[in-house]
C-alpha cells in the first residue's frame, strides 16, 4: 500500500504515535472509494443499543449482522463501526475486507431520564485486537454530570489502545447542562470537538453545527472577533479550526433521516469547510438495497411514492446483478420500470399496515375485512394487481395505508395451490431432473420437478412466483 502525499501529511500531525497506530490510521485513510484523499465515510451501527430493534424495522434485512458489513464493502466506505456483538457476528466471514472500529461504550433509552447522561463500558481493547479492528470508538457527553468520569475512562482506554497500535475515535455529544438547541449550537459543538482533541482522539465525530450560540460569553467573543457562523461551510471550518487548527481528523454525523439531496448538500459544505467526511448510519441502513425490493413495498423514487407491483432478479453474463422492478405511482396510477442494483439504496416508506382477511370477489372488486375492527373495505382487482392471483378465501394479508387511504397489500410469503395440468410422471424421473411446465388452479403457469404430477398440492413463493416444495399434508 503506497501512501498518498495527503495521507502522509495527515499522519505527520500525530507526532507522538507509534508505527502501529499510524499504520492503522493509514489503513483507514487508504481504504474505500475515498482512499488516499484524506476524506472518509464511516458506517456506524450503534443505534440498536441506543434505540432498540425499532432502529431496523424500516429495513428488515438490517437485522442480519452480515448486512452491514456487505453494505459498507459494496458502497466502498472507509470503515464499519459497531458494538461488540455486531462485529463478532461477522468477524470471520469479512476478515480483512473492510477496516472496523469497535464501539466500546453504549447506553440505552430505557435508562431513567432522571439519571445523568452516561454510557457503560461494553467492550475492551483486547476485544478490538481479537477482532482485528483498526480503532476503538468511545462516546463522551460534555455537559453531563457524568462527563468527568467519562473523560477519565477514555483517557485510560486511549492510552491502552495506542500502546497496542490502535487508533482512537471519540464521539463528542453535548448533554445535560445545555438546551436542546444548544446540543448542536456552533459554540457547543466546537467546544466538544476541542475536548475530544485534548483527550487524545485521532478522529473526532460531532454533529453538524447550527448557527445558534448557546453560551453568553461565547456569543460575546464570537461577535466581537467576527467569527463567521452564518453558513454550514463557515461553521464546519470553525469546528475544524477548534481541533488543533485542522491537525486532527474531524467527521460529522448524518443526523436524522433526510433526503439524499440534503445529505449531498451537507457533504459539499463539509468538504468546502475542510472537514474530513461523514459518519452515516440511519441514512444508510434504514434504506433497503436495490436487490431487496419486494412486491408490495412502497418506496420513494424521484420524489414520489411508488408501490412495487412486479420484480425480477437478473444476473447478466457481464456486470453485476440487478432487480428489474415495475413501479406504480400511488397518486397518479402511472407505471414505470426501473433497474436497481445491489449497491443502490432505496428509500422504503413505512406505512400503517393492518391485517385484513380476504372474504370474496364481486366482479372486479375484492372485499377484505379488518381483523381488529371487523370493518370491510373494497379494493379493485386493478389496485391489487398480480397479487390477486394468489388470494384464497380466508387468507390474511397486510393492507398498507397512508393517511387512511389503502396503498398496497402484502401477501403471505408462500401459498399452497393444486396443479391442474402437467405432463405425466415418467418412471425413473427424480427431483434432480430438469423442470417441466405445469398449470395451477388459479391459471398461473409454473415450472415444477418432473416427478410432480396433476392433482399435487405444492407450495409457491408469492414474491417470485416459483415452486418451493410439495405441500406437506
Amino acid at each position: 500500500m503506497r501512501l498518498t502525499q495527503r495521507v502522509k501529511k495527515i499522519l505527520s500531525y500525530y507526532e507522538s504515535d507509534n508505527p502501529g497506530t499510524k499504520a492503522n490510521l493509514a489503513r483507514l485513510m487508504m481504504h474505500g472509494r475515498l482512499g488516499g484523499t484524506g476524506r472518509m465515510i464511516i458506517l456506524p451501527v450503534d443505534q440498536g443499543f441506543e434505540h432498540g430493534p425499532r432502529t431496523f424495522v424500516a429495513n428488515p434485512s438490517a437485522f442480519h449482522p452480515h448486512y452491514h458489513f456487505q453494505l459498507a464493502i459494496e458502497a466502498g466506505l472507509t470503515a464499519y463501526a459497531a458494538p461488540l456483538g455486531w462485529l463478532e457476528a461477522g468477524a470471520d466471514t469479512f476478515a480483512g475486507m473492510i477496516p472496523t472500529i469497535l464501539k466500546i461504550n453504549s447506553s440505552n433509552t430505557l435508562f431513567g431520564k432522571s439519571n445523568a447522561p452516561d454510557q457503560a463500558i461494553t467492550a475492551s481493547v483486547a476485544d478490538a485486537l481479537r477482532l482485528g479492528c483498526s480503532a476503538i470508538g468511545f462516546t463522551i457527553y460534555p455537559g453531563s454530570d457524568a462527563s468527568l468520569d467519562m473523560f477519565e475512562e477514555i483517557r485510560e482506554l486511549a492510552a491502552e489502545a495506542k500502546a497496542c497500535g490502535l487508533a482512537v475515535v471519540i464521539w463528542s455529544y453535548a448533554r445535560g447542562a445545555v438546551s436542546k438547541a444548544g446540543e448542536t449550537a456552533i459554540d457547543v459543538i466546537a467546544y466538544g470537538a476541542h475536548i475530544a482533541a485534548l483527550l487524545g482522539a485521532h478522529i473526532i465525530k460531532v454533529k453538524l453545527p447550527s448557527s445558534h450560540l448557546e453560551n453568553e460569553e461565547a456569543k460575546r467573543q464570537y461577535l466581537h472577533h467576527g467569527i463567521k457562523v452564518d453558513t454550514l461551510e463557515d461553521r464546519i471550518r470553525h469546528v475544524v479550526q477548534s481541533c488543533f487548527n485542522g491537525r486532527r481528523l474531524v467527521i460529522f454525523s448524518g443526523g436524522e433521516a433526510k433526503e439524499v439531496s440534503s445529505i449531498l448538500e451537507d457533504a459539499r459544505a463539509i468538504a468546502a469547510g475542510g472537514g474530513n467526511g461523514l459518519i452515516i448510519g440511519r441514512n444508510s441502513f434504514q434504506r433497503i438495497n436495490g436487490n431487496a425490493v419486494k412486491v408490495g413495498n412502497v418506496i420513494e423514487y424521484e420524489g414520489k411514492l411508488w408501490v412495487a407491483v412486479k420484480t425480477q432478479h437478473t444476473q447478466p453474463g457481464k456486470g453485476g446483478a440487478y432487480m428489474q422492478v415495475e413501479l406504480k405511482n400511488l397518486t397518479e396510477g402511472t407505471k414505470t420500470n426501473v433497474r436497481f442494483r445491489s449497491a443502490e439504496q432505496v428509500e422504503r416508506v413505512i406505512l400503517d399496515a393492518q391485517p385484513y382477511q380476504y372474504l370474496y370477489a364481486e366482479g372486479d372488486d375484492l372485499v377484505f375485512m379488518d381483523q381488529q375492527t371487523f370493518e370491510q373495505i373494497t379494493l379493485s382487482r386493478d389496485f391489487v394487481g398480480d397479487a390477486a392471483d394468489f388470494l384464497q378465501d380466508g387468507m390474511i394479508v397486510n393492507v398498507s395505508s397512508y393517511e387512511g387511504k389503502p396503498l398496497s397489500i402484502q401477501l403471505p410469503d408462500t401459498v399452497i395451490l393444486t396443479i391442474t395440468e402437467a405432463d405425466p410422471v415418467v418412471k425413473g424421473q427424480t427431483a434432480s431432473s430438469s423442470f417441466k411446465p405445469a398449470v395451477l388452479e388459479n391459471g398461473m403457469r409454473v415450472m415444477v420437478p418432473p416427478h410432480i404430477g396433476s392433482g399435487t398440492r405444492i407450495v409457491i413463493n408469492t414474491d417470485d412466483r416459483t415452486y418451493v416444495e410439495r405441500a406437506k399434508e
